[in-house]
């Protein structure tokens, strides 16, 4: 991109060069023209009267005032064609600066966004872990409960009502935690797979 933009400024110059050069070529090779028609038209050599000076400067300004008029008038056009194409080139950066900005900024939302993703899916999954481990210590309970039982029974003996509601409270306990596990493995699926425009979103989501 710098070189193209470093060759485009090379070409402008050079035609602006080539521009004025051809404008000043033209002017001197007309004020020339003028001045060897006059001479070829109307020799005698250089004259002392001012009336004669007089009349060869009203010949130069009638002849060379239009060329000039005209040479002047392409100049101004150029200028105004560079001013517009300087606009339209001003604007056009304008636009594309504003489409990098807004680039940037999007990639910056969506990077604050993915982050808060992110941690939002680490302590769900923390939490599922923790939810895991008591699963797997009320289970070990549960079943040292069982065995229990099943021990007094085997030996002719009752298993006290204490005991009984325990091994109820565990596997009541062991229900409920999987219920909240379940859910919760649920939620961090909807929060990963779902599409959040916002960090505000995601969190209402959540």
């Amino acid at each position: 991109g710098t070189l193209n933009g470093k060759q485009e400024g090379a070409t402008g110059k050079n035609t602006e060069s080539k521009f004025v050069n051809v404008l000043g070529g033209a002017a001197a090779i007309a004020c020339l023209l003028v001045c060897l028609f006059y001479v070829v038209n109307f020799s005698g050599g250089i004259s002392s009267s001012t009336t004669r000076w007089s009349e060869f400067g009203g010949y130069l300004s009638g002849v060379l005032l239009p060329v000039i008029s005209f040479l002047t008038l392409a100049a101004i056009l150029r200028t105004i064609y560079l001013q517009r194409e300087m606009i339209k080139l001003q604007d056009e950066t304008f636009k594309a600066q504003a489409t990098q900005s807004n680039a940037l900024a999007d990639d910056y939302r969506q990077a604050r966004l993915d982050a808060r993703k992110t941690m939002l899916l680490n302590n769900l999954d923390r939490t599922i872990n923790t939810c895991i481990r008591d699963i797997e210590r009320l289970e070990f309970a549960r079943n040292e409960a069982a065995k229990s039982i099943i021990l007094l029974n085997a030996g002719g003996g009752l298993a006290s009502d204490e005991l009984l509601m325990n091994l109820e409270q565990l596997k009541a306990d062991v229900k409920f935690i999987e219920g909240k596990k379940n859910k919760l493995e649920s939620l961090s699926y909807l929060i990963a797979v779902m599409e959040q425009s916002s960090i505000e979103e995601l969190q209402e989501n959540f």
